[in-house]
């Protein structure tokens, strides 16, 4: 008789909890996630792929609660039928009806573990690679719907995309300066990514652009112009989560491990070589020599060359250098002269500005990483301020005026390039004033490993932990907590299993963000995070040792 009484309530435990996983996975999966990226443009295959990939991740959640719910009410219906009552006068014990509950937890308990622990985080990973993967399309998508899209002070409008060959045609690009706005045209531009550990970046190129001023129209046409790069939103943010067990592991004993690190250490080198070229440029043009720049190769067949001349050149706070701006010659307004060449070595176009500034940008996306000895180097953007423009085939003629020319994807010179500095770790976060240049982003790589990375690596470990430990309790529980309250109709069943989960979900929460919070000890975390486990363990032992015996 008990064979088949464990096979009566194992087969409606296990009909009941699947239903109910299924049912919460799906209507979590699709309105939290993938309805509101669909509207942003994912495609209806990359939808399907990141549904897929998103399954486990949201099935670790949902099954618990699934679990409990379908304990609470089986149990429940079967105490509120007098089912039980029936199972006792048969001499039935109450406790050897809980085993398939018990025999439930334990399943769920591993499950879940397994699927926090390796699963879940992989295919997370998987399902943000999709995402990534379509943030041109997302961004297309809203150009196409909207007509327009905003960067900042920027606002960029194309007539037509090309989803083949990625490039906007009819672009119209406004800047948002009130008092004389200066706006862009060009046939035709390209999108470009930039990543750098979890931070994407969007940069707008533009092929022969028209400029223009509010306070005066002037056709002015340079070979390229970009604006960005602009820090773009994440539908996916990087987070302790998507780490799997084993990385989990190895980014606390090396914290390199970590892409997030891996990316601040390329923006720190980054900067060490933008700090290399500032200086030797510095130094050249102040000693009255010209410095030449190359045009980045970016599949033109053209490369111009340009050339600086300038007596005054210094590196401002935000590490760009600045050309001119010296008040100490009077006599010519422009001091900061640009010659731009074309490869056969004629003269294509002069510059005569009263201010330029030069900064390194991120190369393309792919197109550097740490440790890539072959890998490309960064590339200089140059802004010219009060400018006059000389055509070398109209020389006969006046010169045009522009309040701002922007020249982009200067390529860094080959010998700074090739000196680039291998930057270790274990020097900046041990030495940083090995590193003068960089010494604000070492310490801020140095506090962001103490106060940020590293506590959320220790509150992700334990919290997956006593998550798999809560849910091997809360199955045995919520059968507990039915046949005592009699929870046998939907809606009471769903009520008494969410206490229990609430209580463990709560104190995980609070116990992560008291070992994230810098001024909390983990101690009090780890106990927060343990605490509801604890409790649950509290509750299982008085309903077990009293409730169920009366």
């Amino acid at each position: 008789m008990i064979a088949t009484l464990y096979k009566y309530l194992g087969r409606d435990l296990l009909r009941t909890a699947v239903l109910a996983v299924a049912a919460f996975t799906l209507v979590m999966t699709t309105f939290a996630v993938i309805e509101p990226l669909r509207k942003q443009g994912l495609q209806a295959t990359q939808a399907l792929r990141l549904f897929v990939y998103l399954l486990p991740v949201m099935c670790s959640l949902t099954l618990p609660i699934a679990a409990v719910f379908s304990a609470t009410f089986t149990y429940g219906r079967f105490s509120m039928d007098n089912e039980l009552t029936a199972c006792r006068a048969g001499g039935v014990s109450t406790y050897s009806l809980l085993i398939p509950a018990a025999i439930l937890g334990l399943a769920v308990g591993g499950s879940t573990i397994y699927l926090n622990n390796e699963l879940a985080p992989k295919l997370a990973r998987r399902g943000e690679q999709t995402v990534k993967a379509n943030l041109q399309g997302l961004l297309y998508q809203k150009l196409r719907t909207d007509g327009f899209i905003r960067f900042d002070a920027w606002l960029l409008h194309a007539d037509a995309v090309d989803l083949d060959t990625g490039r906007l045609h009819g672009v119209v690009a406004v800047d948002g300066d009130a008092e004389n706005a200066s706006f862009y045209t060009a046939s035709t531009a390209v999108v470009e990514f930039l990543q750098e550990g979890d931070q994407t970046e969007v940069r707008v190129l533009a092929i022969h652009p028209t400029s223009g001023e509010q306070q005066g129209f002037m056709i002015y046409e340079t070979s390229q112009w970009s604006i960005g790069p602009f820090p773009i939103g994440q539908p996916f943010r990087e987070k302790a989560a998507f780490y799997d067990w084993d990385e989990l592991q190895a980014i606390k004993a090396n914290p390199m491990s970590s892409e997030v690190v891996a990316g601040k250490l390329q923006h720190i080198q980054r900067l060490l070589l933008a700090d290399e070229l500032y200086r030797e440029m510095a130094d050249t043009l102040n000693a009255g020599q010209v410095y030449e720049l190359t045009q980045a190769e970016g599949g033109r067949p053209q490369r111009y060359r340009y050339q600086f001349r300038c007596s005054t050149a210094w590196i401002d706070r935000d590490h760009h250098l600045v050309l001119g701006g010296s008040t100490s010659d009077l006599s010519d307004p422009r001091p900061v002269a640009l010659d731009v060449y074309t490869p056969d070595g004629s003269l294509h176009r002069s510059f005569h500005s009263r201010l330029a500034h030069l900064k390194v940008s991120r190369p393309r996306e792919g197109a550097w990483s740490v440790g890539a000895g072959a890998a490309q180097a960064p590339l200089i953007s140059v802004t010219l301020e009060d400018v006059e423009v000389l055509e070398a085939d109209a020389a006969d003629m006046r010169p045009s005026s522009n309040r701002r020319v922007n020249f982009g994807e200067l390529e860094m010179p080959e010998g700074i390039a090739r000196q680039r500095r291998t930057v270790d770790l274990e020097t900046l976060y041990n030495r940083p004033e090995d590193y003068p240049a960089v010494l604000a982003e070492s310490e801020d790589l140095r506090e962001y490993i103490e106060t940020d990375l590293r506590p959320r690596v220790i509150a992700e470990m334990h919290g997956r932990l006593a998550y798999g430990v809560g849910c091997l309790l809360l199955v045995p529980i919520g059968a507990a907590l039915g046949l005592v309250y009699r929870g046998g109709h939907l809606l009471s069943a769903f009520a008494l299993s969410c206490i229990p989960a609430m209580v463990l979900v709560i104190l995980m929460v609070m116990g992560k963000q008291m070992i994230a919070n810098p001024g909390a000890r983990d101690a009090a975390g780890i106990a927060a995070i343990w605490g509801g486990v604890v409790l649950l363990g509290a509750l299982a032992a008085y309903l077990y040792g009293v409730a169920l015996r009366r």
